[in-house]
């Protein structure tokens, strides 16, 4: 327990510091004192309580109207991506984009 809290203190350092990567520092050493499953679980959990005490100042000083521009651009983005990789959809549209592609020199 000693060589976990001597790896926190910088990692909390850097994540005090930077605003983040603090899990970037710990989560290495951890998965190696703890194995990895219960490593990143720790840090992750002690990051969400870290990061929770911080949400409601954020929550009132942000711009809405840009939050909601780039959460919509983030979602049709997950969808696509989604979309693409999701084996079934994309098998489906395969030959919808091959015959599209088909028609470019043409066009």
């Amino acid at each position: 327990m000693t060589l976990a809290a001597l790896v926190a203190l910088p990692a909390g350092a850097i994540q005090g510091y930077a605003g983040f990567g603090g899990a970037l520092v710990s989560v290495p050493f951890f998965a190696i004192l703890f194995g990895p499953v219960h490593g990143f679980a720790m840090v992750l959990i002690v990051m969400f309580l870290i990061q929770a005490t911080l949400f409601p100042e954020a929550f009132a000083h942000a711009d809405w109207k840009e939050v909601t521009l780039l959460a919509g651009a983030s979602a049709s983005r997950s969808a696509s991506a989604f979309c693409f990789w999701y084996p079934p959809i994309r098998r489906l549209s395969r030959g919808a984009w091959a015959s599209s592609c088909s028609r470019l020199p043409y066009l």
